[in-house]
């Protein structure tokens, strides 16, 4: 289970000697069958350092030893991200893929990803849409369910109060506000018999199988379909260490102009590559707004519009 492998890696974590203490948080929330209603099972492990002058490492040295230990650990995903006083919102490293098919997206993720991963200093790279989760497909024949009178949206909401529950009433204790939900014990819900079996009542009164007007399937889909500029969006990400973020995204660039995308689909970095330049735009900006004010300031003084100028220009030259 998902809390059995976060506490094995969680004692292979706490070998480090730098380590003052860690905060774990493992486990799912179930919508029957075993599907997590919060998009897969995942876990957790928060670390805190000793300070910085009671040890001889970086943060950096200790996380690729960590890398190193736990990076390759048997059919689990781990990530690392350093967490400080930073102004970045973003991963080190972020590739932001727009398209209309998320097939094609998935794919052109997969190969800057291969192409990415050849990039010296770049580690944990991961994509959007690898992030998936268990679904139930329900496939309504609606022939078959306008015969005994039912629409889809009846059949949807059957399943949904079955699996997922439907809030039937609020209770108030101390201030404080519990939904009550109800839905079909986990035992009534937690195989496709079990689901195919439900009763959809029709408004003929008549009580019909799930089976009989839909195929249940399990599959699998994304946690979510990000959409930008009515476009969706697949997101690579990575960390970087031992390199400047400059030099790796040239690097990557080289990778990627190598790649033919097809018809409307393209990429842009974002993440810290994007907040540094925009950083660099707004003190450019700045510094123009500056020149601009000081000329105001000494063309006042003098009275002058060219006088600013000559003083202006001649600042730099008493530099040499």
């Amino acid at each position: 289970t998902t809390s059995e492998v976060v506490s094995e890696v969680e004692k292979i974590v706490l070998e480090i000697a730098e380590i003052k203490s860690i905060l774990t948080t493992a486990g799912e929330g179930s919508g029957g069958m075993g599907f997590s209603t919060e998009g897969g099972n995942s876990g957790t492990i928060m670390v805190n350092l000793v300070e910085q002058n009671k040890r001889d490492r970086s943060m950096a040295q200790i996380i690729n030893e960590l890398r190193q230990k736990i990076g390759n650990y048997p059919d689990t995903q781990i990530k690392f991200s350093e967490q400080g006083f930073t102004f970045s919102s973003g991963a080190d490293l972020e590739v932001k893929i727009s398209g209309d098919s998320l097939d094609e997206l998935e794919n052109i993720a997969n190969r800057i990803m291969v192409s990415i991963a050849e990039v010296e200093g770049v580690h944990d790279l991961e994509s959007s849409v690898e992030d998936v989760r268990p679904e139930l497909h329900v496939n309504i024949d609606r022939e078959k369910a306008s015969l005994y009178g039912l629409s889809t949206a009846q059949v949807a909401s059957t399943v949904h109060d079955a699996l997922l529950g439907r809030v039937a009433s609020i209770y108030q204790e101390k201030g404080e506000q519990i939904n009550i939900r109800v839905r079909l014990e986990e035992e009534d819900r937690n195989s496709i018999e079990e689901v195919e079996n439900l009763l959809v009542s029709s408004s003929v009164g008549l009580q019909i199988p799930l089976k009989e007007i839909a195929e249940v399937t399990v599959g699998s889909g994304p946690k979510g379909i990000d959409r930008e500029n009515q476009q969706r969006i697949v997101n690579v990400s990575g960390n970087i260490s031992d390199r400047f973020l400059g030099k790796v995204i040239q690097d990557a660039q080289q990778k990627l102009d190598e790649l033919v995308l097809p018809e409307d689909y393209r990429y842009e970095f974002v993440g810290e590559n994007r907040e540094m330049q925009e950083s660099f735009v707004q003190l450019a900006l700045a510094l123009v707004l500056s020149i601009i004010l000081v000329y105001m300031i000494i063309a006042a003084q003098f009275e002058s519009l060219l006088m600013p100028l000559a003083v202006m220009f001649s600042v730099p030259f008493s530099l040499i």
